[in-house]
């Protein structure tokens, strides 16, 4: 009786091996998330701590020109690179994401060239700016160019080390960025008594320093394949690359382009209608408000997005799991959001000093709007996921709508800055809703279309136990 054939064995042997490799997958998974994830939490940690501080030293002029001044860079940076750098961890070859990289600072190299170019221009024509804040405002976009390009290069190559599986990098220096910059703005806060007037620069220049730092630890992190793009950048390659994804870049330009100006225009409005002390009340109120929760809230939604994914691509219904995520949510944000709203008049003195006591007010009508992001957020993939993505285009452009007819209201002296907050956050919270209800009607018209009744109560009990 003959034995075993050596070949079957050696299938069985390797298969089994490929079998445990892919169940050891999962925690490998989970334990890069985790870590990848760290940075991000201890981030925000140590600014959430450290702002009863710094916010006390500081003029909410002060913080209310850095961070439109900071945030605008950051749009100038999207517009210039329209986003490559997103391409870094999707293309499939490392030396083409290589070449991504090269192109990507070659072309934030000549954006800073012509951004300096712009500003001497925009010095010589600054007897024509009629807005007071916009003359503030000049001095504070010299940085810039600077800003600019270490921002791009430090997002660059935080994606090429995510691609390259280095977790621990990534989040080591966005915990080290959020150290300079609080330890930074709080000694020279401490040292420089007399900074009046100078405080917006003061915060501006460590957030420039503190990108830098994050950016030394991932240079230091891919010194070798750094080295590689200095002695050999092989510069029409790069770019010849760069344009084989043009189609790509085209539509991760449409929807970055959007989400920025939506974040940048209520901020820019604030500020050129009503004055950096309300663009300080704003700055902070937004992240006082959405920072815990969106910590959350996005968690929330990796997790509701893969399932939902995993769901529709099995011919499985999804319309109940959309439902029950956006009730969950909304319940588990009620009592925390209403306890922002109501609770913040009394403890914004207490924590961060009476000179921002009148910032109570605008965190209590914005908590209102970002509740119901909160509850939204988590399943605003469900048109991506079923194949509508028109959908999505137009909650950008309703959102768009919404600032912008309100911004020229304000900018027109039409309306009071609580009056426009009041309009604006009615707005959105109507587009949150709106988006929320109509999430789930379209994730019940395509169970409906492939015969599934979603919601109705007949979805298989094997369904609802595997997504548990």
């Amino acid at each position: 009786m003959s034995g075993p054939n050596p070949a079957t064995v050696r299938r069985k042997s390797q298969s089994s091996l490929r079998e445990r490799i892919a169940r050891s997958r999962l925690p490998s998974a989970i334990r890069d998330a985790g870590t990848l994830g760290s940075g991000a939490l201890l981030s925000q940690a140590i600014l959430f701590l450290a702002a009863p501080l710094f916010l006390r030293l500081y003029e909410p002029a002060d913080f209310g020109l850095y961070s439109f001044t900071y945030s605008t860079i950051a749009l100038i940076a999207t517009i210039v690179t329209w986003k490559t750098e997103r391409l870094i961890v999707v293309v499939q070859a490392k030396a083409t994401a290589i070449r991504l990289m090269v192109a990507l600072l070659l072309i934030a190299l000549g954006g800073t060239l012509v951004l300096f170019v712009l500003l001497l221009l925009t010095e010589r024509l600054a007897g024509m700016l009629p807005i007071q804040p916009a003359l503030d405002l000049r001095r504070l976009m010299w940085p810039a160019p600077v800003s600019m390009l270490v921002l791009v290069a430090m997002t660059a190559t935080r994606l090429y080390s995510i691609r390259v599986a280095k977790f621990r990098d990534a989040a080591v220096a966005q915990a080290i960025r959020a150290v300079v910059f609080v330890a930074g703005i709080i000694g020279t806060a401490v040292i420089w008594q007399g900074m009046h007037g100078h405080g917006a620069i003061v915060m501006l220049s460590w957030q420039i320093a503190a990108d830098a730092c994050a950016l030394a630890v991932q240079l230091r992190a891919n010194r070798r394949v750094m080295r590689l793009m200095v002695l050999r950048p092989r510069v029409r390659q790069s770019l010849v690359i760069l344009a084989r994804h043009k189609k790509t870049v085209s539509a991760l330009a449409l929807s970055e382009l959007i989400r920025s100006a939506n974040q940048q225009l209520p901020l820019a409005t604030v500020t050129l209608a009503f004055g950096a002390v309300p663009a300080g009340w704003y700055s902070l109120a937004t992240a006082f408000v959405s920072a815990p929760g969106s910590v959350v809230a996005l968690a929330v939604g990796d997790v509701v997005n893969q399932r939902l994914s995993r769901l529709h691509a099995g011919g499985r219904p999804i319309a109940h799991l959309v439902l029950r995520t956006v009730i969950g949510m909304a319940a588990v944000g009620l009592v925390p959001f209403a306890a922002i709203s109501l609770l913040a008049p009394a403890l914004l003195p207490v924590l961060l000093g009476h000179k921002w006591s009148d910032a109570s007010r605008t965190v209590s009508i914005i908590a209102i709007a970002s509740y119901l992001w909160f509850v939204t957020e988590p399943a605003t993939n469900v048109p991506l996921i079923i194949g509508a993505k028109r959908y999505i285009i137009l909650w950008h452009a309703l959102r768009m709508a919404n600032w912008i007819s309100f911004g020229i209201a304000a900018l027109a002296g039409l309306t009071t800055y609580t009056g426009w907050l009041w309009l604006t956050v009615a707005g959105s919270s109507l587009i949150y809703a709106l988006e929320s209800a109509l999430g789930f009607f379209i994730a019940r018209s395509a169970d409906r279309r492939r015969g599934q009744p979603g919601v109705s109560g007949a979805v298989p009990v094997a369904v609802d136990a595997s997504v548990r």
